[in-house]
């Protein structure tokens, strides 16, 4: 009740109380670094995050929407089996409550895109206006198990799992995916980072939409599974070792010159990561999951965020 009444984005939204919105609300998750490039000088933005289904949703257990496990540095979407439903996530600033819009490129990693047995609970994401993705092949190395499908439309992608998994492949930790591959176990490198995709967005934008999709079980209806994203922290940026700068290659009119020796794997791997990394973050370890009603089915709502959030009021919610 606390969001409904006092958060910004309830207030912006209008929310109704009696009728309370749709959707997940996690605050404080985001942070942007802003550089004055006539000034050299760095300032902080933080958002938030709100997702909502723009179709309809049915979960198999709405408990487990929210956070990993109620703790930890991924978000989760649970859905049931032999549904499709599509979400829109959205950056709010918390202070007007209006929509964010971000200033550069960020990158979404999803993770766990697995499938059951016999080709049953089959997960599949679908996603447009994306500037690129990665799989696991192009940031560690590793062959990946996700089949991708380009749709119609500007930057349109379907992944789809290929290969059985259970939650016992789920990464514990953002942080266990970022880092060098040397320094993983084996389990993680032969079970967790062949499922996952990150998935790049352009700067000007204040978030995307995604449609997530599981088949049907075995027996239809009587099963779900759960969608798992994540993206940076600037605590994960700051492990990260920066590679040193490939030389740059020598003129045509020169001599040709003995070959550079080959960069080190793990430095290759970084300069991968490093590729995808800009000063935009969401760490879901300091973020409060202060509103969680997606589908209207709970489970909690918090009538205070809606009454005073300036999000929730600018939009009449």
């Amino acid at each position: 009740d606390t969001f409904l009444e006092q958060s910004p984005f309830a207030i912006s939204e209008n929310v109704d109380k009696n009728n309370p919105p749709q959707g997940i609300y996690y605050s404080g998750v985001g942070t942007e670094l802003l550089h004055a490039l006539d000034q050299g000088e760095v300032s902080t933005q933080h958002f938030d995050l709100y997702v909502v289904n723009t179709s309809r949703y049915v979960p198999r257990l709405s408990l487990r929407n929210g956070l990993k496990e109620g703790v930890g540095d991924f978000a989760v979407i649970n859905l049931a089996d032999d549904q499709s439903c599509t979400f829109s996530y959205s950056f709010v600033n918390p202070e007007s409550g209006e929509l964010y819009k971000l200033s550069q490129n960020y990158t979404v990693w999803f993770v766990d895109i697995d499938a059951g047995q016999d080709g049953s609970l089959t997960e599949s994401i679908q996603v447009c206006g994306a500037l690129q993705y990665s799989l696991s092949d192009d940031v560690y190395g590793v062959k990946s198990s996700i089949k991708v499908m380009a749709l119609d439309g500007p930057g349109c992608y379907e992944f789809t799992a290929t290969e059985f998994g259970t939650g016992d492949n789920n990464p514990t930790l953002a942080s266990e995916i970022f880092l060098p591959v040397e320094e993983m176990n084996t389990y993680a490198i032969n079970n967790v980072l062949n499922h996952l995709v990150a998935v790049t967005f352009p700067a000007g934008s204040s978030g995307f939409d995604i449609r997530y999709s599981i088949s049907a079980a075995k027996f239809p209806g009587t099963s779900g599974r759960n969608f798992l994203f994540t993206s940076y922290t600037q605590a994960s940026k700051s492990t990260i070792v920066p590679c040193f700068p490939l030389p740059p290659p020598f003129p045509p009119s020169l001599p040709a010159q003995a070959p550079v020796a080959a960069l080190p794997t793990d430095c290759e791997q970084l300069r991968q990561i490093n590729a995808l990394i800009t000063d935009v973050f969401l760490d879901f370890t300091e973020s409060r999951l202060v509103y969680n009603n997606l589908g209207g089915l709970g489970p909690f709502v918090n009538d205070t965020f809606l009454e005073q959030s300036p999000f929730a009021i600018s939009e009449n919610v």
